[in-house]
């Protein structure tokens, strides 16, 4: 099992040791901090710690950490908008992180668009797929916003994962191609819920994962999908191919 999107580095250790002795081969590890940082010297700490200290701390267990790089909305920085970006460029071309992420929208505001269409164009050139953040507010609205803003820019569909997806926006990420990122967790999806959307998709295109880090969440939450749905497809092949992993 690989879990698509997480926050471990902000979880504490029991987490990662019921992930390993559950059986995960890995998690892919999303950049985000709870506060506004006051400029690039935060990022790049940020990036040093996701992308060389979890390794080692997930190793320890036996599960293999992957980084995912980037700004997420709610992280717009304070200062330094530029050398920011540039500290986001400089860690997305390691070959060790493997996706962009956790970007997108959580308002929708001219800001916001910019730092996520100057983030994707980064994807696009250095061919790595791209982690989408949809918010819990405004869902459908902001979520029609951010396909017509990925079309836009021209990332292809199947580098892109739009995750926190519900039965509010299924159609409209579906009926565009992109893959469709699941994410169980309290105030998003149950088991049920997740099982019954599963079912309505092409198993290809779909990503699970358990979003969990900082908030309440259940790291043990798609090795349950896995005990209830048995696809191996869904939560190992799905993400390593998109991904890349080794």
């Amino acid at each position: 099992m690989i879990d698509s999107h997480t926050h471990l580095f902000i979880a504490g250790y029991l987490a990662l040791s019921k992930m390993a002795k559950a059986g995960y081969n890995g998690v892919i590890q999303c950049a985000f901090i709870p506060v506004r940082p006051t400029g690039s010297s935060t990022f790049k700490d940020l990036f040093n710690w996701i992308v060389y200290a979890e390794e080692e701390r997930c190793g320890k267990v036996g599960l293999k950490s992957y980084p995912a790089i980037g700004i997420h909305p709610r992280c717009m920085p304070l200062s330094e908008y530029e050398r920011c970006l540039s500290t986001v460029e400089e860690y997305l071309g390691l070959e060790k992180v493997r996706a962009l992420g956790e970007v997108g929208l959580e308002e929708g505001s001219e800001r916001e668009t910019r730092l996520l269409v100057d983030q994707l164009k980064m994807a696009i050139k250095l061919d790595k797929p791209a982690i989408i953040h949809t918010p819990r507010r405004n869902k459908k609205e902001v979520t029609r916003k951010l396909v017509n803003l990925l079309k836009s820019v021209g990332i292809s569909e199947d580098r892109v994962v739009i995750d926190h997806v519900n039965e509010e926006v299924i159609e409209l990420i579906r009926n565009e191609g992109f893959f469709v990122g699941l994410t169980i967790q309290p105030g998003k999806l149950t088991v049920k819920r997740a099982i019954r959307i599963i079912g309505e998709l092409d198993k290809e295109r779909i990503l699970v994962n358990s979003d969990v880090g900082r908030d309440e969440s259940d790291p043990l939450a798609i090795y349950k999908l896995f005990k209830r749905l048995a696809s191996r497809k869904i939560v190992y092949d799905n993400p390593r191919k998109f991904f890349n992993l080794s």
